[in-house]
């Protein structure tokens, strides 16, 4: 009985990972979407010039933002889970960061944005530490890449240092983050088990004694 028992509190701790992880996928996608809607019509307006390059690469963010969202209704594994919220996070990223790379003057804003995204999530999130530091790898080496290959022009911009060090303190902040945040959720998990075991084993006592 009791053995029986652990085994469902056990597929009960994954299911609820399994549920939230769900429930951030679709919040992610529901981000992505209203940042990707908002920047088409913000960005667009605001600088014609790049009208083309930066309408395609935030169209691109909506489309796979809003197929993701609706794909998420469907049951997923937790495998299939983990690989969308890759995807959308690495979609995010590329799509903020290349219009840094076409805009450098939009360097601090995008950052800020961006930062403040992927260390929300990095909250939201029930996956394993190791996907957040995933994330942190190449969030850090695509905004390099986004300053590497600009030119010299981005050189210019005041408080530039000051940006690469934010970058690199915010993917840091999201791991340790990740780390306590399922450490916390791990805890509460295994007190819930603990109740529901002595629960279960003074129900069994009082059977025993009737």
């Amino acid at each position: 009985m009791l053995n029986k028992f652990w085994k469902i509190a056990k597929r009960y701790k994954m299911n609820i990972f399994q549920e939230n992880n769900l429930r951030a996928l679709r919040i992610t996608a529901a981000i992505s979407l209203i940042a990707g809607s908002w920047s088409l019509l913000f960005e667009i307006y605001f600088f014609h010039n790049f009208s083309i390059d930066i309408y395609f690469a935030r169209l691109l963010l909506t489309l796979f933002s809003f197929l993701i969202f609706i794909w998420s209704f469907k049951n997923l594994s937790d495998r299939v889970i983990t690989i969308f919220l890759h995807f959308i996070v690495f979609a995010l990223i590329s799509s903020f960061l290349y219009t840094i790379y076409k805009i450098p003057s939009t360097l601090f804003i995008n950052i800020q944005i961006l930062s403040l995204v992927i260390f929300t999530l990095s909250l939201v999130y029930s996956w394993d530490p190791k996907n957040q530091i995933l994330v942190a790898i190449y969030y850090n080496l695509l905004f390099a890449g986004s300053i590497f290959f600009n030119g010299s022009n981005i050189y210019l911009l005041p408080n530039l240092f000051s940006a690469v060090i934010y970058v690199a303190l915010i993917s840091l902040l999201s791991i340790l983050a990740s780390f306590v945040i399922l450490k916390l959720k791990k805890m509460y998990l295994e007190k819930l088990s603990e109740i529901n075991f002595l629960l279960i084993t003074r129900r069994l006592e009082f059977v025993k004694l009737i």
